[in-house]
């Protein structure tokens, strides 16, 4: 994990292998995920609503959608421990 007081970044192992990077503005809940080449798995945002703790989650076509939840709720858990 690397952490600057604006922006985060977070690494995800694979069981199977790989890594899946997080990066974005973690605290504001406007992020991505995305796989070892570049591609877009994920975006989480909570700009999409208006109400405080919101926020959406637009998986891409053919990405693992439950894993991509699981890594949205572990990174805002993470999130909410370290502030």
């Amino acid at each position: 994990k690397l952490f600057t007081p604006f922006r985060d970044k977070y690494l995800v192992e694979l069981a199977g292998g790989g890594e899946l990077r997080i990066h974005g503005d973690l605290v504001d809940k406007d992020y991505r995920v995305e796989n070892q080449h570049g591609d877009r798995l994920a975006r989480i945002s909570r700009k999409w609503f208006r109400v405080r703790d919101t926020y959406g989650v637009e998986v891409a076509d053919g990405a693992d959608t439950g894993l991509l939840l699981a890594i949205a709720a572990c990174v805002d858990h993470l999130v909410a421990e370290e502030h």
